[in-house]
């Protein structure tokens, strides 16, 4: 920040460039040669693509792209597949730069943007350093200008930029470290951990992937806006979702629109879709006719999505889980709309939303199993043990959660940090962005708040004698 605001503003883009080069490098060399490697075929593909638009080209330069994160995928296939407990990691943020690459090379193909003739300022897109690890994923029209652009320095920017990072480092090492060593207990032993455990397993999963998710993002958010530069949000308030179809525009939203983008709908109305629902419409299946492109589509889409976390069965299984939840409650969407013409008060009832909410947080939860091991039956096994294991009930309720790793005190800490965000949280959807509203109105009080989570995440974070790190669980994607 010194450099880039006290040297000359024409300055900047390079200072940036520097600072990608540099970030990759205390990562690894591989790191760096990676993203080199992933700017050299995306410049040569987009040259090519302008020269010859054809379909043909679009698809050697996307696999060219990719042939990293699938060479990683592929290797990572046969390690132990959990992204808890796996030891080695893949070459950090590789899909999600990757995936930049790939968005750039389509829309470039769509004629949506002109093609970047300057290999630097590509490599300055590709490798921008705060969303190499996590994403967000960028696309190339809204993040590219601005880091060709000078910005000048903001009070209001670097104040609400360095408040969320902050706020991002709390989450990841006072809840999410935290929450993990209770996490890696009860998935260590899911035979022994089952009942009322699995139960409590579904919950601090949840909180876990998402407070070191989110809390990585905040911090690739922050460090942006701290530089002038707007990254798109990848969250909004997942769990107050009310259907598991409204649970993935709100988790993940980069992700998602990608694969909505460039696999879903193209797949949907292409050729041979069309030529199979004319098929199928022509005989007695006239309304599965109509059908067919969405589910194959959003089967294919979500066998994708499944993919990207890994090659192996379990989460290729917690990917078409999800699809088959989408596609079960969109065939039961008649159903609940005459429901609730009968029953119009439910529809307004807060308690009825909360139901909903809750219930919406339980599937996605135990779907989410599927990522702790490597194999297909330790996720529904579990899951099942919820409802038959009574004994796992009973040890559970006495004492069994003071046996998991943290003291009586880390449960304490925890639960209110937990609080604290779930506030946050609410109080952002209903008056919008904090960190930025403090920064303008409140300087003193946003100044305050960084000491806080500062000495928060130093205080209560996983340090000390016995820690061991702990890197963001999606940069092990």
């Amino acid at each position: 920040l010194l450099f880039y605001y006290l040297l000359p503003r024409k300055w900047q883009p390079s200072i940036l460039l520097v600072a990608n080069i540099f970030y990759c490098i205390t990562q690894s060399l591989l790191c760096l040669v990676s993203v080199i490697g992933v700017t050299v075929t995306t410049f040569f593909a987009a040259f090519s693509i302008e020269r010859k638009r054809c379909r043909r080209t679009l698809a050697v330069g996307v696999a060219l792209v990719l042939s990293s994160f699938i060479f990683s995928k592929l290797t990572a296939l046969f390690e132990i597949s959990s992204v808890i407990f796996r030891e080695g990691e893949s070459m950090q943020g590789l899909a999600f730069y990757s995936f930049s690459a790939v968005g750039y090379l389509v829309d470039l193909y769509r004629g949506k943007i002109k093609r970047e003739k300057s290999f630097l300022r590509l490599f300055l897109f590709v490798g921008f350093f705060p969303c190499l690890p996590l994403g967000p994923i960028s696309r190339y029209d809204s993040l590219s200008p601005q880091l060709s652009d000078f910005h000048a320095p903001s009070w209001n920017n670097i104040v609400s930029g360095i408040l969320r990072v902050s706020y991002g480092f709390f989450k990841k090492l006072v809840i999410a470290d935290t929450a993990l060593v209770a996490l890696k207990t009860i998935a260590s032993e899911p035979q022994k951990y089952s009942g009322g455990y699995a139960f409590f397993l579904i919950i601090l999963y949840s909180v876990v992937i998402y407070a070191d998710f989110t809390g990585g993002i905040d911090i690739a958010l922050g460090i942006g806006r701290a530089l002038g530069i707007s990254l798109a949000e990848n969250f909004n308030r997942p769990f107050a979702s009310e259907s598991v179809r409204e649970y993935w525009k709100r988790w993940h939203i980069t992700l998602g629109a990608f694969f909505s983008d460039y696999v879903f709908y193209p797949v949907s109305v292409s050729r041979p879709m069309q030529r199979l629902s004319r098929r199928i419409r022509s005989g007695k299946f006239k309304k599965l006719g109509r059908k067919i492109p969405i589910y194959l589509a959003l089967f294919l889409t979500w066998l994708l999505t499944g993919a990207w976390h890994g090659l192996s069965i379990n989460f290729i299984l917690w990917g078409l889980s999800n699809a088959a939840v989408i596609i079960v409650a969109q065939e039961f969407s008649r159903t609940f709309w005459h429901f609730h013409k009968k029953h119009p008060s439910l529809k307004s009832s807060r308690a009825w939303h909360c139901l909903a909410a809750v219930r919406t947080f339980f599937i996605i939860g135990a779907i989410r199993l599927f990522d702790l091991w490597g194999d297909a039956v330790s996720a529904p096994r579990a899951v099942l043990s919820i409802f038959f294991d009574l004994d796992g009930w009973r040890h559970f309720f006495f004492g069994g959660i003071l046996a998991l790793g943290l003291s009586l005190v880390e449960w304490v800490v925890l639960a209110l940090a937990v609080a604290l965000v779930c506030i946050v949280n609410k109080v952002r959807a209903s008056k919008g962005d904090m960190a930025q509203s403090f920064a303008e109105k409140k300087p003193l009080a946003a100044l305050l708040c960084i000491v806080f989570f500062v000495l928060s995440s130093l205080i209560f974070g996983s340090y000390g004698v016995g820690f061991e790190e702990s890197s963001f669980i999606y940069s092990r994607l």
